[in-house]
């Protein structure tokens, strides 16, 4: 548990505080599941196999692309009122293996256009900047969202909020 998640307690007059713990040097240190912890569904696994092909941003590989190699994977094997494949249920797995742990970058950029299997720490910082660069976005949009609410209907509104337990297990939305 990190410093922060710890509640807060005052100190006794007679009680020592506790000295500093040192800082993890892990790079991937989480409080959540490893990722083997926790079970795939046959999609997720499906997609996995197909990503574990293409590590490292070099060799990045379009949601068009994996769902269509899912397509030759399973295309003797679709039972009546399975699914087809497609891009969107391809990033749909993709998101939930991300919340599961799995390190799964992606590129909006040419030549490496496309998902990978993050393999460096600098794909890793990139991908981080990218989901922080949404977040401020979707914060963005909230204040201007209330402030509009607030000259339309009077009413001031409190930010979003963020409840750390919710993101720790996963919840969404």
């Amino acid at each position: 548990m990190y410093q922060w998640e710890r509640p807060w307690t005052p100190l006794d007059e007679a009680q020592e505080p506790e000295p500093p713990q040192p800082r993890t040097a892990s790079l991937f240190a989480t409080t959540l599941k490893a990722p083997e912890d926790q079970k795939l569904t046959s999609e997720e696994s499906t997609v996995l196999r197909v990503l574990d092909q293409h590590r490292g941003k070099e060799r990045a590989i379009t949601a068009h692309r994996i769902a269509g190699r899912i397509e030759v994977l399973v295309r003797g094997g679709l039972r009546t009122g399975e699914t087809s494949w497609d891009a969107r249920r391809v990033r749909l797995a993709i998101s939930s293996l991300r919340r599961k742990g799995h390190l799964i970058g992606s590129s909006v950029h040419k030549p490496h256009l496309g998902f990978y299997m993050i393999t460096t720490r600098a794909e890793f910082e990139e991908v981080r900047r990218v989901l922080h660069q949404r977040a401020m976005e979707i914060l963005m949009v909230d204040k201007a969202m209330r402030r509009a609410w607030q000259e339309q209907y009077g009413e001031e509104l409190q930010p979003l909020l963020f409840n750390l337990d919710e993101l720790e297990h996963g919840a969404a939305g």
